[in-house]
């Protein structure tokens, strides 16, 4: 999960709490569903990745109905992997 843009930069704590209570809601249901990594890019973007290929699209979904922005999802040829972008 791809998170960018202005108006993620600037409510970055806020989205971030919900990024982190959608995943222990999920985890509570679904033990191996978890969070693996934050990581900071360059340009300001942050990128999320979990253990799980519905947790992104999940994620990425709650932060859109909170927030709208753009939200893309590509699933690649390979299988179990998903890319979730989203933007504000």
């Amino acid at each position: 999960l791809t998170l960018s843009g202005e108006f993620f930069d600037k409510h970055r704590e806020e989205i971030m709490h919900l990024v982190h209570n959608k995943v222990e809601e999920q985890k509570a249901q679904h033990p191996l569903k978890r969070l693996m990594n934050v990581e900071d890019q360059e340009a300001g973007d942050v990128v999320i990745t979990f253990t799980d290929v519905h947790l992104p699209r999940g994620v990425g979904a709650a932060i859109k109905h909170a927030y709208e922005g753009d939200l893309d999802i590509h699933y690649t040829e390979e299988a179990g992997i998903v890319r979730v972008y989203w933007r504000r």
